[in-house]
């Protein structure tokens, strides 16, 4: 317990571990990390966009801040590979001129959870 609670202090002053988390840069969008310690490899950022005004999953478009993109099926889902230390926004758009967006801390390996809440 004490370790896991070090772990945590740890992450949130210094940014190791586990930390790598986005932050919500317009209350669009939430994210959680999934990464265990010393996860090694390519993060993978998997997520879902939602209709903020439904609460439904949506398909919708994604960039991310290295260019990389993806496309999010008719369940809201995707998968995204990015390079280690990616960091910035990842945006998602829908054709209809929906958009949400969550900030990118630099991602180190392992997997990141992400919502998107897609308003007009």
């Amino acid at each position: 317990m004490r370790l896991t609670l070090a772990l945590f202090l740890c992450s949130l002053a210094f940014g190791c571990g586990t930390a790598t988390r986005a932050q919500d840069t317009d209350n669009a969008a939430s994210a959680r990390s999934l990464a265990p310690v010393g996860q090694a490899g390519p993060p993978l950022v998997v997520g879902t966009t939602i209709d903020a005004a439904t609460g439904r999953p949506i398909a919708a478009s994604l960039t991310a801040p290295d260019g990389t993109r993806a496309t999010s099926d008719a369940e809201g889902r995707f998968p995204l590979r990015l390079p280690l230390g990616t960091e910035g926004e990842l945006v998602a758009e829908t054709e209809d001129g929906r958009r949400g967006r969550v900030a990118l801390r630099p991602l180190v390996g392992g997997e990141l959870e992400v919502v998107l809440h897609l308003r007009r």
